[in-house]
């Protein structure tokens, strides 16, 4: 512990905000895995099949209760079909996309003013650094 401190000591004051920012990169990504993870687990393609042969024997009620069960993104733009009586309405299904967009894209501002500012911040630290020794000669 007393050898991370005394490397903190020597790195100058800009190491702390370049930790800082390690850290934030790597929650928001570890974030965005666990997301991605849970996304892509969460497509069954039994269950979008076990759900068009229902509707083809027009079985719409079995279909409905499938459908209510299911994380499945394309059996929610589904659901939502079913739930407006067969009529496709664009602006529900564009909504539905929007919100699972936004859902993709949550921390994404943050990532890039991480993805931006730590560089610099690093290279700011080697010019200080620089003049730090040329002016202890």
């Amino acid at each position: 512990m007393s050898d991370f401190l005394s490397l903190l000591a020597n790195g100058g004051f800009l190491v702390i905000p370049l930790i800082i920012f390690a850290l934030i990169g790597a929650l928001i990504s570890f974030n965005r895995l666990f997301f991605w993870i849970k996304t892509v687990n969460s497509f069954s393609t039994k269950d979008v099949e076990h759900v068009y042969t229902l509707m083809a024997h027009k079985q719409f009620e079995d279909a409905k209760e499938l459908l209510d069960q299911s994380k499945d993104p394309s059996l929610l733009c589904l659901k939502h079909c079913l739930a407006s009586k067969g009529r496709i309405h664009s602006q529900i299904l564009q909504s539905l996309a929007q919100q699972k967009l936004d859902r993709a894209r949550k921390y994404m501002g943050a990532l890039e003013t991480v993805i931006t500012v730590s560089p610099l911040l690093g290279i700011l630290g080697t010019v200080m650094g620089i003049i730090t020794s040329v002016t202890s000669l």
